[in-house]
């Protein structure tokens, strides 16, 4: 009786004083005071998901604002060039212009009409565009002023021309601009055309055209599968520290359920918990009862008993 009694005692005072060294070491820490080792793995799985899940989102959103900026600024830059390049040419086509001095119109002067629209484009990069005659059904003018090539780019290309033409009439049938976007391989390409009209009649158009390279290359594809890998990641590193918390406290419940019951040698041992870290102070503790119930001592106390 006072063997248990001892016994009994004594793993109060060691529970309670291991507790008060628990808090006395994380008054000096950055957790609270008392927190388990179950709630700051709890926390770490949060803290994990939580940083990674926001990584993915905002690597989404650069990714989706990088390719709808770049065709947002291009449109933009587009539809203000445009409109320059209309103003250019009505500028030139006044009675008080140089150029309306020439025997035929400015609308079928291709050299003139170049001049007009390097102007217009000079600041502008990676605009390129001209004029079409309505009276010739050609286009003329071009120029390409921010071509980053080895010479100035003299020629429309080949591949765009049937689609610069169909626009331009088409603007010129309906009188009012028209927009178009077409994809070549992983580049988009953004067309726009302008009527330009006189005494209510459309004699011509203006035309402009912006190639995006790589916009839909598949590269960034991949980098979004990257990205939601990582947001599957987090979940599942977090899931993980919430069930190792889960379990871990399981362990600790049994082995401190097992403590408890133990009174000498007769009682049963505190079974294995599964995680060896544990185990190994299972075991102490079921050698060192074991032992304390053989030495002389306890023997003489329990015969005294």
């Amino acid at each position: 009786m006072t063997s248990s009694s001892a016994m009994t005692s004594s793993q109060s005072y060691g529970l309670a004083r291991s507790h008060q060294v628990t808090q006395d070491h994380d008054e000096s820490g950055f957790l609270p005071a008392g927190w388990s080792l179950k709630r700051r793995i709890q926390l770490l799985g949060i803290l994990v998901g939580v940083v990674l899940a926001s990584a993915t989102f905002l690597g989404l959103q650069l990714l989706h604002m990088t390719e709808s900026a770049r065709m947002s600024d291009a449109t933009m830059q587009l539809n203000l060039a445009l409109d320059r390049l209309a103003r250019q040419y009505d500028k030139a086509d006044s009675p008080t212009s140089a150029a309306t001095l020439s025997a035929r119109p400015l609308i079928e002067n291709g050299p003139a009409l170049r001049l007009i629209t390097l102007e217009s484009l000079a600041d502008v990069p990676g605009a390129e565009g001209g004029f079409y005659s309505r009276s010739q059904d050609r286009l003329l003018g071009y120029a390409f002023p921010t071509y980053l090539g080895s010479g100035p780019k003299l020629d429309i290309p080949e591949a765009e021309r049937p689609t610069i033409s169909r626009l331009a009439r088409e603007a010129i049938a309906s009188q009012a601009p028209v927009r178009e976007q077409v994809e070549r391989g992983f580049d988009v390409i953004l067309f726009v055309a302008a009527p330009l009209v006189r005494d209510n009649q459309a004699i011509g158009a203006v035309w402009l055209m912006h190639r995006l390279p790589g916009i839909r290359n598949p590269q960034w594809q991949y980098y979004s599968l990257g990205l939601l890998s990582m947001l599957g990641m987090a979940g599942a590193i977090a899931w993980g520290a919430w069930s190792i918390a889960r379990r871990l406290d399981r362990a600790i419940e049994q082995m401190v359920d097992g403590i408890r019951t133990l009174q000498d040698s007769a009682s049963e041992p505190i079974p294995a918990t599964g995680y060896t870290e544990i185990d190994r102070v299972v075991s102490a503790m079921n050698h060192l009862v074991l032992t304390k119930s053989k030495s002389p001592m306890n023997a003489s106390i329990a015969c005294t008993s």
